[in-house]
């Protein structure tokens, strides 16, 4: 990450207490998120990449329990 603070984007939570509580920037580990796999868009649906996406990608057909019988 260079060029600066880096400048956190809206979020959706409500709690921002972490957010409010975060170290100084000079203190943040140097985070090397240049590479393709971290390219991500300004905003994110996880719950449409964790369902949708991967029936996109074949995995639809697979059906795992969320239990295990009897609980």
């Amino acid at each position: 990450m260079s060029g600066g603070i880096p400048s956190l984007g809206p979020s959706g939570h409500i709690d921002d207490f972490t957010r409010r509580n975060l170290p100084p920037f000079e203190q943040w580990p140097e985070l090397l998120l240049d590479r393709p796999e971290f390219t991500y868009p300004e905003y994110l649906n996880v719950a449409v990449e964790l369902t949708d996406r991967i029936v996109e990608k074949g995995f639809g057909q697979i059906r795992l329990p969320l239990f295990r019988p009897g609980t």
